[in-house]
């Protein structure tokens, strides 16, 4: 145990605690149209290993798959047996109900796909025990690593807009809370007709 020093009046030194970054591990996997890409990182977001797979033609099956698939190569990964993870984060392209965990609408997806629960598919399927999966719109998760890491750290209002060619889209924070809206819609710009 680490002692911290007594206070200018005396009295008993004060046990120092700190945060364990390598409690345990994350896993991030960020969907693309076109790709998927897959992090491992410690507690404190510090990214340990990462990887690049690239994908043709979206399909809640073939996003199912291609999880399972990097969930089954990281079971062996050094990391994570030194470092059990503690959860899986997954940013899927498009309209995402975080409290159900379903893709409620992508346009990118190639097959009818409505309300998806993708997280419980891949839950029932994959071989890490006890681990639950999140899943979130890639947008709101790009607003909150910026709010947590970059350039928006200790900022509370702001929006970050995402202009890339297959679509529009944004994350917005007020009051440092991430925005959901109604049916999950906040931040969905590309979404929206303006008349």
């Amino acid at each position: 145990i680490v002692k911290g020093e007594s206070a200018e009046e005396g009295g008993k030194k004060p046990n120092m605690y700190g945060f364990n970054a390598s409690f345990g591990s994350i896993v991030s996997i960020h969907v693309r149209p076109d790709f998927i890409y897959d992090v491992i990182t410690n507690m404190k977001a510090d990214i340990l290993h990462s990887h690049y797979t690239v994908v043709q033609k979206l399909t809640v099956s073939k996003i199912v798959n291609e999880v399972l698939s990097i969930l089954e190569s990281f079971s062996t990964h050094d990391l994570l047996k030194k470092c059990p993870p503690q959860v899986i984060i997954l940013g899927l392209p498009g309209i995402v109900d975080v409290k159900t965990r379903c893709l409620v609408y992508s346009p990118h997806i190639s097959e009818p796909h409505q309300n998806s629960p993708i997280a419980e598919m891949i839950e029932k399927k994959m071989t890490i025990e006890n681990i639950s999966v999140s899943c979130e719109c890639t947008n709101r998760l790009q607003a909150f690593a910026e709010m947590k890491k970059g350039f928006a750290l200790g900022v509370n209002n702001f929006m970050i807009l995402d202009a890339m060619k297959e679509g529009l889209g944004s994350g917005i924070v007020i009051n440092g809370s991430l925005r959901h809206g109604v049916q999950s819609l906040s931040g969905e710009v590309g979404h929206m007709i303006i008349l």
